[in-house]
């Protein structure tokens, strides 16, 4: 990379920091007037509520380096890998949801001596075992509390099905009729479904992968519980992790790295929808990041350092 390459590169992070700060503050500015009150709850917060939070926010780090492992056919040690994940902490704050995450990874896969392709395949399958990780779970919570607000709504009769016809007539058109979609849906298409069938042929490899990744959204969602659970606040189990995981959904299209604002909006807005206090759920949602998106920053440095001294990034 050139002087000049690298000057640019550098300008347009901190120019997508910037929009992405401001889109952060623009999703959160309406919720500002519950901040005294939110901190006068974290200054009360029981310490031992949130050193179990602290605990558990480390346990998607573990679980992303099960799914990593579980997600190539070849052997991953364990601790490298657990340190890549760390390292992810840092990196994703230079780029949107996920993005930072699956790049590392596949750097890391290929500099053990694999081909380019294989990393990113490995990478790709271990994003899509989150992705089916968390709808899994969010059907179970939509199993668990959803039916008294199903029962509510009216809808057309059998929508669902015009609707699911329409959406995958798009998909299969955009993959099969243009190059772009050739190009960046059909063949990483089927260059995944080769790395799923692989790794489904072999059970051990197929728990590691989806077991990593339900463990990756479901502390997350422990952590969240957690945090409440320290101001006092005893809102059911279920609709805590039903929340985070609607409010991860949403967010997961945000611009912004770690979806910094998005999901803190959702999540403050789903906390408040099921009958936790404001000032609670502002301080709750805080600590939460703190924990899982800004302390997880400094590890990742020392992680991120150490991994390209050794040449494994």
């Amino acid at each position: 990379m050139t002087i000049e390459s690298r000057n640019r590169f550098s300008l347009l992070r901190v120019l997508f920091g910037i929009v992405a700060l401001a889109f952060a503050v623009h999703l959160l500015l309406p919720r500002v007037n519950e901040l005294p009150r939110a901190v006068e709850q974290v200054k009360g917060g029981s310490p031992l509520w949130l050193l179990a939070a602290l605990v558990t926010a480390v346990l998607p780090r573990l679980g992303g380096t099960i799914s990593m492992i579980g997600s190539i056919e070849t052997d991953l040690p364990f601790w490298p890998t657990f340190k890549v994940q760390l390292a992810a902490g840092f990196t994703g704050l230079f780029a949107p949801q996920g993005v930072g995450l699956a790049a590392i990874n596949a750097q890391y896969v290929e500099k053990r001596g694999e081909d380019r392709t294989v990393a990113v395949t490995a990478s790709g399958l271990n994003s899509v075992a989150g992705l089916a990780a968390h709808v899994l779970s969010m059907l179970v919570a939509v199993a668990l509390i959803g039916p008294q607000i199903v029962q509510h709504l009216r809808t057309p009769p059998r929508w669902w099905l015009l609707a699911g016809g329409a959406a995958f007539a798009l998909v299969v058109g955009v993959a099969v009729w243009t190059p772009l979609g050739r190009k960046w849906l059909w063949r990483p298409a089927l260059r995944a479904g080769a790395a799923l069938w692989s790794t489904v042929r072999r059970p051990k490899r197929t728990a590691q992968l989806l077991g990593g990744s339900l463990l990756v959204t479901l502390s997350n969602a422990v952590t969240l519980a957690l945090t409440l659970k320290a101001f006092g606040h005893s809102a059911s189990l279920i609709d805590v992790v039903s929340v985070y995981l609607v409010a991860a959904a949403v967010a997961s299209i945000a611009p912004t790295p770690g979806a910094l604002g998005a999901l803190e909006a959702a999540l403050i807005a789903g906390l408040i929808a099921v009958g936790v206090d404001p000032g609670t759920a502002v301080g709750g949602v805080l600590v939460f990041r703190l924990l899982t998106f800004w302390l997880p920053i400094i590890p990742g440095v020392w992680a991120l350092r150490d991994l390209r001294r050794r040449g494994a990034v």
